[in-house]
């Protein structure tokens, strides 16, 4: 029987959370058909060993894409390859260090997508764990979250978490050749599919988000995960013909007075100027409304760098 819906997994290096990911996809109670499509990139752990063992005890449910060279972060890699895979006429994201909270949870986002043909999406709260499971936050969403989340909102922020997010198949086609040279996964997506139509969202908290030194987003430098923003909002506003450039030039500065401020706490005051430089252009072409403090702040970082 074709599956409802398909939980994709990607996963390296997992061999401490992988079990308790599979298994709150498993615990799921729900009334109609899933899979688990676990692709598993050539890590030098137990990681491959102990997702044979599962796929052995459940093979009605598990599907394993076993890679036999390293796909890596950037190309068409394991979790686009995974992607590709599922049969689903939905699919849930689950990567292999995360884990779902309550065995509800797919079956109350189906539903709710099934009744909203308008809805491209639907995602909810979660907390944030540590490498041991340990909370380190009871809930992740962001002040005056909406309910509905427009392609727009996406710009600013990820407001839909990779582990929260159950989405219909197939709404864009091919990933863009640019999905390809981000190091994120979850932000892009949520923007391709957000074209369509919103994506709802639940503020109960139904997963967990896994901080530890083995991610590939929470060891990032701050720096980064700020210029990876900037890489992704040059790559949409190309993608969509200049549609979004005067949201995303109100936008970007933002991101520039953060890199700002973190490379003058690191004491690199030329990136800290060029970045601020950046901010004060911005500002002086209108596009950056910030309070007076907030600019002289700006110009003290130009100024005494």
């Amino acid at each position: 029987m074709t599956p409802l819906l398909s939980v994709a997994m990607p996963t390296y290096k997992h061999e401490k959370f992988i079990a308790q990911a599979v298994q709150s996809a498993l615990m799921q109670q729900t009334d109609f058909e899933i899979e688990i499509v676990i692709g598993e990139d050539c890590g030098s752990d137990r990681t491959r060993e102990i997702i044979v063992a599962l796929q052995q005890a459940h093979p009605a449910k598990i599907r394993l894409l076993l890679h036999e060279q390293n796909q890596g972060l950037l190309g068409k890699n394991n979790t686009v390859q995974i992607f590709n895979a599922c049969r689903g006429k939905y699919i849930a994201f689950l990567e292999g260090d995360d884990y779902w909270t309550v065995p509800y949870k797919l079956q109350r986002q189906v539903d709710y997508l099934e009744q909203s043909p308008n809805i491209v999406a639907s995602a909810h709260d979660i907390c944030v764990v540590d490498e041991n499971g340990a909370q380190m936050a009871a809930s992740y969403a962001q002040p005056n979250h909406k309910t509905n989340i427009t392609l727009t909102d996406l710009l600013w922020a990820n407001w839909a978490p990779s582990m929260s997010t159950v989405f219909r198949r197939g709404l864009f086609g091919d990933f863009p050749a640019w999905f390809y040279e981000l190091r994120m996964t979850d932000w892009p997506l949520a923007i391709l599919n957000a074209q369509f139509g919103d994506i709802h969202y639940m503020p109960e908290v139904m997963a967990a988000y896994r901080v530890h030194s083995g991610g590939i987003w929470s060891p990032l430098a701050a720096s980064e995960t700020e210029l990876q923003h900037l890489k992704l909002l040059d790559k949409v506003n190309e993608y969509f013909g200049g549609r979004y450039a005067l949201l995303i030039e109100r936008i970007n500065p933002f991101r520039h007075y953060n890199l700002a401020k973190i490379y003058a706490r690191s004491g690199n005051r030329a990136k800290a100027r060029a970045h601020a430089a950046q901010c004060w252009a911005a500002w002086r072409a209108g596009h950056f409304g910030l309070a007076n403090a907030l600019k002289a702040g700006i110009f003290g970082l130009m100024v005494n760098g």
